[in-house]
């Protein structure tokens, strides 16, 4: 048995495309890494303010955020407050096999990317005017009696877990 489970609704096509790994016999974590890098390098699920034309941070700078996790051996990796990097779930996996650190953050992770020959994208490229300019209203404090509002609202994260044919567990998050 195989199976894959995501957050938000936006989060199908991701869960349908992990699903497609797994049944082709690949890991999990092959699985769950390939499928958020779909959403995260897209900029129609930018709208969703997820990865490329996502939500931009309080400044108005894209950073994201991601990491990865593999059951099989616990093995973790993580990037956070990265910027110029359009698929930053490859990087954190990148951390989790050929770093000896399990979490990099901004500057450092950066390197990292570079390091390891990611395309550095400039800032226009990952978060267009438009994209910006649609994201700019949701960007407010929500108090925490509001909560169940917030549900309507555009979301920042996508999480999947997925379990391969051999029983083993991957876990990715990524988010703007």
């Amino acid at each position: 048995m195989a199976a894959c489970i995501g957050t938000w609704p936006f989060s199908l096509e991701a869960v349908e495309t992990a699903k497609g790994k797994l049944l082709h016999d690949e890991t999990a974590l092959q699985a769950v890494e390939y499928a958020v890098s779909l959403v995260e390098d897209d900029i129609e699920t930018g709208r969703h303010f997820v990865g490329r034309g996502g939500a931009p941070n309080m400044s108005g700078v894209l950073q994201c955020d991601a990491a990865i996790m593999n059951g099989f051996d616990l093995s973790f990796g993580a990037v956070a407050a990265l910027e110029g990097v359009a698929t930053p779930i490859r990087l954190a996996s990148r951390v989790m096999t050929k770093s000896n650190h399990s979490f990099l953050v901004g500057d450092g992770a950066k390197q990292f990317a570079i390091d390891e020959c990611f395309s550095i994208e400039p800032p226009e490229r990952l978060l267009p005017k438009a994209a910006a300019a649609t994201s700019l209203p949701h960007m407010k404090v929500v108090r925490c009696d509001d909560l169940s509002s917030n549900f309507d609202r555009p979301h920042d994260t996508i999480g999947l877990i997925a379990l391969d044919r051999l029983q083993n567990i991957a876990a990715g998050t990524k988010e703007s």
